[in-house]
């Protein structure tokens, strides 16, 4: 029992440090981030954003293209793409109209090209389009002013830009370069608009900014999950006094728990659940992202602010987590699992690197007794050796 009490003590002695050591200063925040700061200030009263329902375009059953304005900048048109896929899902792509520098797209993540499925319009008028596709989903197309709604089974789940937080940065020509005229925004004065620094990381903007906010909201789901990886509860807490979770792929060796920092991998994937249905929301884009979450009993609201690529959503609906989760995800390349982990999940316990059940750290245990009772000088050390020499096979059985 004292050999047990001493390597415990020793695992939570070199925890404790590990957590201790953390330089926050190596980790950037919203407020160092020049696109965040502009995003999450971003809540205009009305979204200047309007959908061109006279410019729909079946391109093929299942794909419609709209024209997408914002009344604010009259030069910048936007193109919105509905793709409405199997397994109750909706494909959604916003891109700009003959752009400045054309904007990059995601290649080689998803296995194949989601199948489509048809889209029977059940209305349409001139500020709506709804559309039924496969089993329960349906949708409405608000026009004036934008905004996306989605069903299953006729109850309302999930709703895109109902919170007018819809804003997409355009490419743009820096004012005074080759002559070019500023477009007299107030925002292109901004600090961060044409190049910021972070540390010795300079990054410049020869194109202005390039960020997309968005705000999806999950009616009727008290709690969101998801968008891994971070060193948090299970159930994502709201970030009203805190920062956003970041989504940043990095290389880390220290961190905080219960802690929105960015941890390793960026999976912009979040899921809601409840009784009646579970949704979930994947956002095709890899670059550096903060999402913020806003839950009460009633809905739980999420703006995803993205530095830049296009802007491509995939929304997708189950009756039933059990018999249909393997559906909310897209069909996107899995990655193998590697045999060592920093980050543990629930109810597994991480030791030398590695993640253990109970079995496997209850057998672990008594190895230790047995290797102290053969070498009363051996540490923690000796045991990692050990670990790494017979693998985790060793202590299972």
């Amino acid at each position: 029992m004292i050999r047990f009490i001493h390597l415990i003590s020793l695992i939570l002695l070199l925890n404790i440090s590990f957590i201790e050591n953390v330089d926050r200063n190596n980790f950037k925040t919203c407020e160092q981030s020049a696109f965040c700061r502009r995003q999450r200030k971003y809540k205009p009263d009305t979204t200047p954003y309007e959908v061109d329902l006279s410019s729909m375009k079946t391109i093929t059953n299942g794909h419609l293209q709209f024209s997408l304005l914002n009344t604010l900048k009259s030069h910048v048109k936007l193109q919105l793409d509905l793709y409405t896929l199997q397994h109750n899902s909706l494909r959604v792509k916003i891109n700009e109209i003959n752009p400045v520098r054309k904007r990059y797209e995601v290649e080689r993540v998803l296995v194949s090209e989601p199948k489509l499925v048809s889209v029977n319009i059940t209305k349409s008028d001139n500020n709506q389009i709804e559309g039924r596709f496969d089993k329960t989903a349906r949708f409405i197309l608000n026009a004036k002013p934008f905004r996306l709604d989605l069903f299953t089974n006729d109850i309302f789940v999930m709703s895109v830009n109902s919170k007018n937080m819809f804003n997409f940065e355009h490419y743009r020509k820096k004012p005074a370069s080759d002559g070019a005229p500023a477009e007299n925004n107030a925002e292109d004065n901004e600090d961060g608009m044409w190049e910021e620094t972070f540390k010795s990381h300079h990054d410049s903007k020869p194109h202005g900014p390039s960020s997309i906010g968005i705000d999806v909201n999950f009616l009727n789901f008290e709690n969101v999950y998801g968008i891994p990886e971070h060193a948090d509860a299970f159930s994502l807490r709201s970030t009203h006094d805190t920062d956003p979770y970041r989504l940043f792929n990095l290389d880390i060796f220290e961190y905080d728990i219960k802690n929105p920092m960015a941890l390793y991998g960026a999976i912009p994937y979040m899921l809601a659940h409840n009784e009646h249905a579970t949704v979930g929301f994947f956002w095709l884009n890899a670059a550096e992202g903060w999402i913020d979450v806003s839950n009460d009993k009633l809905n739980t609201k999420s703006p995803w602010l993205k530095a830049q690529v296009m802007n491509e959503d995939f929304c997708c609906i189950a009756t039933s987590y059990i018999e249909h989760g393997h559906e909310l995800v897209p069909d996107i390349e899995n990655s193998q699992c590697p045999d060592h982990h920093v980050v543990c999940c629930k109810s597994m316990i991480p030791v030398a690197g590695y993640c253990m059940g109970i079995p496997e750290f209850n057998r672990l245990v008594a190895e230790w007794a047995k290797l102290q009772a053969t070498n009363p000088e051996a540490t923690l050390a000796n045991l990692v050796v050990t670990l790494q020499n017979n693998g985790l096979a060793s202590l299972s059985g």
